[in-house]
C-alpha cells in the first residue's frame, strides 16, 4: 500500500496494511496462550501490569478450571476478581473480562466470535477492529466492532 505524503490513514486502510505486513513477515507467534480464549484473557489482564503477574492470574483461573467463556460467565464478580488479583486492578479487570465474555454470548455479535477466535491462532484471518470502547488487543470487546472488510 502506498500513500501520498501528507494524507491520513483511515480505519478502512488497516485491514490492507495488516495483510501486507502478514504477507511480508508471516505469523509472529508473539503472544503466549494455549487457547485463543486464553490469549484474549491475557490481553485484557496485561493492561497496566507486568506479564509475570498476568501469568499468576491465568494459573489461578486454570487451577479453578474456569478458563473458558462458559465457566467464566458463571463466576460472580467477587470470585473472578479474587482469582485475577495478581494482575492488579482486579475489580476493573473483572468487569472488563465480564464485558468480554458477555460479548461472546451476545446474539448481535455471535457471528463475529469465530473470526476473533480464529485470528488469535491464525494470523491470516484479519482481526476485528474496535471502533470505540475500553479494550484490547485490536480484537475484541464490548462495543461497536467493525468488520475488517468494511
Amino acid at each position: 500500500m502506498t500513500q501520498a505524503k501528507g494524507t491520513k490513514l483511515k480505519a478502512s486502510d488497516l485491514p490492507e496494511i495488516y495483510r501486507e505486513l502478514h504477507s511480508a513477515f508471516g505469523h509472529q507467534d508473539w503472544w503466549p496462550g494455549e487457547t485463543p480464549f486464553e490469549v484474549m484473557v491475557g490481553a485484557i489482564l496485561t493492561q497496566n501490569t507486568a506479564w509475570t503477574n498476568v501469568e499468576l492470574a491465568i494459573v489461578n483461573l486454570k487451577k479453578a478450571k474456569v478458563l473458558t467463556p462458559r465457566k467464566m460467565r458463571l463466576l460472580s464478580h467477587k470470585r473472578l476478581a479474587r482469582l485475577i488479583r495478581p494482575a492488579g486492578y482486579f475489580n476493573v479487570k473483572a468487569r472488563r473480562l465480564r464485558a468480554f465474555v458477555d460479548f461472546l454470548f451476545a446474539p448481535a455479535y455471535t457471528s463475529a466470535v469465530p473470526v476473533a477466535f480464529s485470528f488469535a491462532t491464525n494470523a491470516s484471518t484479519p482481526p476485528l477492529w474496535v471502533k470505540s470502547g475500553p479494550i484490547v488487543f485490536g480484537n475484541v470487546v464490548s462495543v461497536e466492532l467493525v468488520s475488517p472488510t468494511i
